[in-house]
């Protein structure tokens, strides 16, 4: 009943945010689930095929390069043993962050850029899911976010900030990295020196009504 409940708040609840949104034809790559909780906070259709999933810094920038060409190649499935981020997977298992077995985590690899897809218990569903959600991108109205989770280091921030996108998002706990402008700090996570979860809706320090609508206005 309780479930229920929940449910039918959170709709009417994105509808009322919805209310004030004029920009509804958005697109956001992210590097994590972030984009999806932006969706769901106005219950909107997902335009990205970014969603319950995560990117290691490198394989992000990489895509981010070149996006029509990687999102143009066939998504395959990897073991994570031959993924770029064996290491942090095992680390992962190993710290007890990850508690199912490692042979079940579904990860694809587009040419040479990995994605940990790990809100997907089988890669045929991941798979199926990538291919609808890249059709609906909208690389007229965009936005590319990244975060300082998974290792990532400075220089891999400043080569985020300095893409050649008109609207991005660095959401950092570092308050050393947010002097930089398209920054976000997130002081609940400096004691972790990282950002642990920005995709949970309210957290992240951003008036996304004003800021979707604003782009319509640049």
């Amino acid at each position: 009943m309780m479930s229920k409940i929940k449910k039918i708040a959170k709709k009417i609840l994105a509808r009322l945010y919805r209310i004030r949104l004029k920009n509804r034809d958005f697109s956001i790559l992210a590097n994590n689930c972030w984009g999806g909780a932006v969706y769901d906070k106005y219950a909107l259709q997902y335009r990205t095929p970014t969603i319950g999933l995560w990117f290691a810094p490198k394989d992000f920038l990489k895509f981010l390069s070149k996006p029509e060409y990687y999102l143009a190649q066939e998504l395959k499935q990897i073991s994570y043993l031959d993924s770029h981020v064996r290491d942090t997977v095992i680390e992962r298992k190993k710290s007890g962050r990850y508690r199912m077995e490692l042979d079940d985590l579904v990860i694809g690899r587009l040419d040479d850029v990995d994605m940990v897809f790990l809100h997907y218990t089988d890669f045929q569903t991941a798979k199926e899911k990538w291919n609808r959600r890249r059709e609906r991108l909208n690389f007229d109205n965009l936005i590319v976010k990244m975060n300082d989770s998974n290792d990532c280091t400075e220089k891999e921030m400043l080569d985020f900030l300095a893409m050649d996108y008109k609207h991005k998002i660095f959401i950092t706990a570092k308050p050393e990295w947010a002097k930089y402008e398209n920054t976000i700090l997130i002081r609940e996570y400096e004691k972790d020196g990282y950002v642990v979860n920005d995709a949970i809706r309210g957290i992240v320090p951003l008036n996304t009504t004003k800021y979707l609508n604003d782009m319509l206005n640049d």
